[in-house]
């Protein structure tokens, strides 16, 4: 493995993580505000949730539409892929040997070089980023 495989690595659990806590923070809000349970309650039932049990019911209470919640699929898939996979720089082994241009980390149907990582990846998710985190954070000033 190389510092690359790495750094890509790195790159996707960092972003999955933090978006992943802002969305929990944001359905926890919404969560709460209609539950009959107390609050300590309501936090331990969304910190317990997994990552793609918060993106789907984030999309069916109406926080994020149709299109954010594929792109969240699409980091949580990737996240599973970087934290069970070792080697990601090397082709995924079928039956008859490796696949060609079948890699463990494939984001919108192509690999996920550092050129991708940097020029789509990033920016991309980056921007879900802070959407969510101005909705955390957001106290009403400009």
């Amino acid at each position: 493995m190389d510092f690359r495989e790495n750094a890509i690595r790195l790159i996707i659990l960092d972003y999955h993580l933090s978006i992943e806590e802002l969305l929990k923070w944001i359905l926890h809000r919404r969560v709460a505000a209609d539950s009959a349970l107390d609050a300590s309650a309501d936090i331990e039932y969304v910190k317990g949730m997994r990552s793609r049990e918060a993106i789907d019911l984030s999309a069916r209470l109406g926080l994020i539409d149709a299109k954010r919640h594929g792109q969240l699929v699409e980091l949580n898939t990737l996240r599973n892929r970087a934290g069970h996979t070792w080697a990601l720089d090397a082709p995924e082994l079928g039956a008859s040997g490796p696949k060609p241009d079948k890699f463990p980390l494939r984001w919108k149907g192509k690999r996920l070089t550092p050129k991708v990582v940097t020029g789509e990846f990033v920016p991309m998710y980056a921007g879900i980023y802070m959407d969510f985190f101005m909705i955390v954070y957001d106290d009403g000033e400009d």
